[in-house]
């Protein structure tokens, strides 16, 4: 009895750290107006610890990358795409990347938009603190709220003005063609 307990337990842990896991158990423990007031609380007391961006494509020259900003400064990129597969890093004061994310509504995102076409960009933003992890899902661009738009638009910003090491050239790794890179 007590090794199948145990065994349970192992089990629901496990489960409980894995992402999309969490997203579920942050879904369903707050309400939208809860975790408004949550994210609020955590931009007004300093208390994120990351900020990521996943760029999730599309069957254009969307770029494809998820992105990583850590409170102390260090920065991560896994960027990939028809012309590259690369990992790379960079240091970015995060008191930037919180304002920019702040400035955007933030605060305000929802836990999903509704995907009502395929072609269309997609992202992901998730905000974490020391306790919670905040997880907004935005399938398709054509249904994003402005808080949502506004949040990528900053944070693909950020991510383009990054000097990152190694050096990264998003336009070339979304298989956008030489001629028309800017």
């Amino acid at each position: 009895m007590l090794r199948v307990f145990g065994l349970l337990l192992l089990g629901l842990l496990c489960a409980c750290t894995h992402e999309s896991n969490q997203d579920i158990v942050t879904r369903a423990a707050f309400d939208e107006t809860s975790r408004w007031s949550a994210l609020a609380d955590a931009f007004r007391r300093g208390g994120l610890r990351t900020i990521a961006l996943e760029a999730r494509g599309c069957y254009g020259f969307c770029p494809t990358y998820l992105v990583t900003f850590a409170s102390d400064g260090n920065a991560t990129i896994h960027a990939r795409g028809r012309n590259c597969d690369v990992h790379a890093r960079a240091v970015v004061p995060f008191r930037r990347v919180v304002e920019a994310a702040r400035s955007a509504g933030a605060a305000m995102l929802r836990p999903s938009y509704p995907a009502r076409a395929v072609d269309t960009f997609g992202a992901r933003i998730t905000l974490a603190t020391a306790h919670q992890v905040f997880v907004s899902d935005g399938p398709d661009s054509t249904s994003w709220g402005p808080e949502f738009l506004a949040t990528e638009s900053r944070l693909d910003q950020i991510v383009r003005d990054t000097n990152w090491f190694p050096p990264l050239d998003i336009p070339r790794c979304s298989g956008v063609p030489q001629k028309l890179r800017g």
